[in-house]
């Protein structure tokens, strides 16, 4: 059963790790790179976690790398829990990995297994999502998290810069539109390459969060903001945009 819907890393807990990444979007990651997950279970867990900890497998069966991060629990409603973690990321063995919890308690029996991941070596086409929201979004507790920052590092570009002009005024008596003050801003394309359906879900839930960052940006959607995807035929894997306003960047101009 895969858990975490709308999450760019998301978790299965059925048999254990598959071997093979065929058809699957491979989250990109950087050495130094920073990613924060959450788990917003369907149904919060209410599982003993004292001996689960987070590590790395590859595919030949094998917890290569141990204990990597804390895993911490969000209390949900007093008994069941989602989880969440922030991990560095240092140099993997390669091509690709996944995430696994385990239990030390229980012969490191693996309990979830992430979506695979690709170690690369440079950015190119690729730049750094960060969100958050005020309240709770899609099961992310976000009230009992205050300082918890979702960040992945994902497949895409940050396109041409575009300023817009929102125009207020009134109309005179002779019929003449007379402008009282006009608002300038930036917009941004952000484009997605060769995301799956999983993935682009995740981007979709993403950009509507009231704290959201591109490569330390921050950005926020209009009303006439759409995240238009482009899928051809029986495609697996497909690119998608939306234009975003720069949130910092507001210039005033008055007429008086």
């Amino acid at each position: 059963m895969i858990v975490n819907k709308y999450n760019f890393l998301r978790w299965d807990d059925d048999g254990s790790p598959a071997t093979t990444c065929d058809d699957n979007y491979l989250l990109p990651v950087m050495e130094n790179d920073t990613l924060s997950f959450y788990i917003n279970f369907d149904d919060p867990i209410s599982d003993d976690i004292t001996n689960w900890e987070l590590g790395v497998w590859i595919p030949d069966d094998a917890i290569v790398i141990r204990d990597i991060a804390t895993i911490s629990e969000d209390d949900v409603d007093g008994t069941n829990n989602n989880l969440y973690a922030t991990v560095t990321i240092g140099v993997y063995p390669g091509p690709w990995f996944r995430f696994v919890i385990y239990d030390t308690g229980d012969g490191d029996a693996i309990k979830y297994w992430s979506n695979p991941l690709k170690y690369k070596t440079d950015d190119y086409n690729t730049y750094v999502i960060k969100y958050r929201n005020d309240f709770n979004i899609l099961n992310f507790e976000y009230e009992n998290v205050e300082s918890y920052t979702n960040q992945f590092r994902i497949t895409g570009r940050i396109g041409d810069q575009l300023t817009t002009k929102d125009t207020t005024g009134y109309e005179l008596s002779s019929g003449l539109f007379e402008i009282a003050k006009s608002i300038f801003r930036k917009t941004e394309d952000i484009q997605t390459y060769g995301l799956d359906q999983y993935t682009h879900e995740a981007f979709y839930a993403a950009i509507g969060h009231s704290h959201l960052y591109f490569d330390n940006v921050r950005h926020e959607a209009t009303d006439q903001d759409t995240y238009a995807q482009n899928p051809q035929g029986e495609v697996t894997r497909w690119n998608g945009a939306v234009r975003m306003q720069i949130f910092d960047y507001t210039a005033v101009a008055s007429n008086t």
